[in-house]
């Protein structure tokens, strides 16, 4: 008992003395890393441990060259152990050792992948190969065998697998040419573990891996955390001039004293008689949308169709989708023949659905305190006021025109996007009379007339993007005002 005393007693002494003291170090290459800890731990006192036979291993084969002078036993343990491939944990005089480590790290993310969609389709065929059909659209009658397919379709697909990527991601910067721990070729085995309920990322590797991946984690948390609120004011302009090419910017830039700076991405650059009518303008953060409203007025009536504000992370999508919903009639007549030279006739009747309006879809991505922006708007209007506000279901599939943009752009935090020249035409009955004499029966034709006009619109779309983390938002951002009661 007194021997094992002693011996703990001296072990002490030993350890607190290299706590105190500076020590000096130096192996010229040919003394493994093994030898220069057992000898470290012999003259201070210490309890190696090491972990796995791998690790053992490794420390036998490697033979640094070291001058370690005048350092304390911490830095040396570091110089010795870490700065060569290696964890340790040291506390008191017991020190482990081991060349793999497994962590886990926290990420903040739903769950889900997330897939967008947004779709316009206009089909007035049926798909049926295996009979005979008549297909009836307002009392006409068309034989159709086989299957064929017509109309209209636009879409816009995003689809985001968070998780999968990050694995992907993890495992290519885990690997790379020179590590010694390898891939696990078992397939019920991987150094990649993820709970997406959790957000847990669960990592085995070795000191440079572990740093490389924690690097990465980090970097993807702060991009993670960046939030963008997206104003959206979607503006309907009818034209005086039903000539129109569309609406001049450049006289809104001279207004303010601004220079025309676009930056639209591949995007056509018209200019009619020296006036520029860009697809997509940007304009500074102190352009209030009062003011292009007001500069909007004086080309005709200026009507607002939707103002909606998002939320959304960033490089994620948001989706914006305004308008109405119309509704038509199709109705299918299946004939099918029997040996005894009857035939039956069967109705199936289908009311399918097409979209009569704007789509909006936007991605932000923050780089530091510019903003880019994906923008794919899709507009789709119904031909015929009648149409429009029918109450009940069409006897055929409505005329639609559509118009269709697709741009990327580089604007700083609170500057507006505005996107015009989506420009549709139609033609409108117009009515004019005289009060009172216009509606007397007979003598309303001698006091009114009607006439076919041209109407000419655009659609504006108003984008103002801005970081949340950089600065708050405020209500008069957002272009609410308050009223005292």
């Amino acid at each position: 008992m007194r021997t094992i005393l002693w011996i703990f007693v001296l072990s002490m002494s030993l350890y607190a003395e290299c706590v105190d003291k500076k020590i000096s170090l130096t192996s010229n290459a040919e003394t493994s890393i093994y030898d220069l800890l057992f000898q470290l731990g012999r003259q201070c006192g210490l309890s190696i441990v090491i972990k796995d036979k791998f690790s053992q291993e490794k420390l036998e084969s490697e033979k640094p060259f070291l001058h370690i002078k005048q350092q304390p036993l911490q830095s040396v343990l570091h110089l010795l152990i870490a700065e060569n491939g290696f964890f340790y944990e040291f506390n008191q005089n017991i020190l482990k050792v081991s060349s793999h480590q497994t962590r886990t790290f926290k990420i903040n993310y739903i769950a889900t992948d997330r897939s967008s969609v947004s779709s316009t389709e206009v089909s007035i065929s049926r798909n049926d190969d295996n009979m005979n059909y008549t297909n009836t659209l307002q009392g006409n009658i068309f034989e159709k065998s086989g299957g064929s397919r017509s109309g209209v379709n636009i879409t816009a697909e995003d689809n985001f697998k968070f998780w999968e990527q990050i694995e992907r991601e993890i495992f290519s910067i885990l690997h790379r040419p020179g590590d010694t721990m390898l891939p696990v070729q078992d397939e019920n085995v991987s150094q990649v573990v993820i709970n997406k309920p959790a957000g847990l990322i669960t990592i085995t590797g070795n000191k440079s891996q572990m740093e490389r991946v924690e690097t990465y984690i980090q970097k993807l948390q702060k991009h993670l955390s960046f939030q963008v609120m997206i104003d959206v004011s979607i503006l309907n302009v009818r034209h005086n001039n039903s000539h129109t090419i569309g609406v001049d910017w450049n006289q809104l830039y001279n207004l303010q004293n601004i220079l025309i700076t676009s930056q639209a991405k591949d995007n056509d650059i018209p200019q009619v008689n020296n006036k520029i009518n860009y697809s997509v303008n940007i304009f500074p953060y102190d352009t209030t949308l009062n003011r292009v409203v007001e500069f909007l007025d004086s080309y005709g009536n200026v009507r607002t169709l939707s103002n909606p504000k998002l939320l959304t992370l960033n490089n994620q999508p948001a989706m914006i989708s305004v308008g109405d919903v119309i509704r038509y009639r199709k109705s299918t007549v299946f004939q099918s023949s029997h040996s005894s030279s009857m035939t039956n006739t069967n109705t199936d009747t289908e009311y399918p659905s097409v979209f009569a309006g704007v789509l909006l879809d936007i991605t932000p991505a923050i780089f530091e305190k510019e903003i880019m922006l994906k923008i794919n708007p899709s507009i789709t209007r119904l031909k015929g006021k009648d149409v429009e506000n029918a109450a009940q279901a069409l006897d055929s599939p409505p005329n639609l025109s559509a118009n269709q943009l697709s741009s990327i752009v580089k604007v700083k935090d609170g500057e507006k996007v505005i996107i015009g020249g989506l420009i549709s035409k139609s033609n409108q009955l117009e009515q004019n009379s005289i009060p009172i004499l216009g509606s007397i029966p007979l003598l309303k034709y001698l006091f009114s007339y009607e006439k076919m006009v041209e109407i000419t619109e655009e659609m504006v779309i108003v984008i103002t993007p801005r970081i949340l983390s950089i600065q708050p938002i405020s209500a008069e951002d957002l272009n609410y005002t308050h009223k005292e009661e």
